[in-house]
């Protein structure tokens, strides 16, 4: 494997966990987030429904037991900017502050109150578009910020790993450059890491002891200095 390969595919795991840390945490947020501020609008529909729960008997009191009557001056004076408040009676709608949202699309609150022997269903209700706004600036955050951290991401991490490849790239061309005749030669790295260094001792030892066994060899192999002489002077 060449260590462009090598360093592209280091740089890929990089690039794959980065994207895996920035997604989880880009999810986290969002969670979050967004289970915040359904509790806090839950939080300010309970607040409403009770203060609505507060007032009705109050008002059937004044209205001398008129429910119609008295519903509907509880809608008209608790108003709440992104809900509606809507009072029941046996099921049946007695006065709303406005058009009920689709359970399915909305939060609810429910509280029920007893006056003069009549139970009431008091129901505050917001749509979920209220909150729909800051988890869409989130998304638009998430989903913008995650190619540019990523680029930004994938040029630091090729960099770093062409850094840290820099040492074995000149490992692998020096010992390129060594050649039978050159066995003496050894392998020089200056600064790197540990495990590096390691490796370019190993190969020096390699070297050494490859170096040793072919000068025993050649020095077997070579004729006595003695009968070299003979086989001179027979020659002559």
């Amino acid at each position: 494997m060449s260590s462009g390969t090598l360093r592209f595919r280091l740089t890929g795991w990089y690039l794959a966990l980065f994207a895996i840390l920035f997604a989880g945490f880009g999810l986290f947020v969002y969670t979050v987030l967004s289970r915040s501020l359904e509790a806090r609008l839950d939080d300010m529909l309970a607040s409403e429904a009770a203060t609505a729960a507060t007032l009705l008997p109050d008002e059937i009191g004044e209205s001398h037991g008129d429910f119609l009557q008295a519903a509907r001056e509880v809608t008209s004076e608790v108003r709440f900017q992104t809900g509606v408040l809507a009072i029941y009676r046996e099921g049946a709608l007695l006065s709303a502050s406005g058009p009920l949202p689709e359970p399915s699309r909305s939060r609810r609150v429910t509280r029920t109150v007893t006056s003069r022997g009549a139970a009431f269903e008091i129901v505050a209700a917001a749509p979920l578009d209220s909150i729909a706004d800051p988890l869409a600036i989130v998304r638009g955050v998430i989903f913008i910020g995650l190619p540019l951290f990523l680029g930004f991401a994938g040029l630091g991490g090729y960099f770093m790993v062409k850094r840290n490849l820099r040492p074995l790239e000149s490992m692998a061309a020096q010992a390129h450059r060594i050649t039978g005749s050159s066995l003496d030669r050894r392998l020089e790295i200056g600064p790197a890491a540990r495990e590096l260094a390691g490796l370019a001792e190993s190969f020096n030892e390699l070297l050494a002891h490859v170096n040793f066994m072919l000068r025993v060899g050649t020095l077997q192999k070579a004729p006595p200095r003695g009968e070299a002489t003979r086989v001179v002077a027979a020659a002559g």
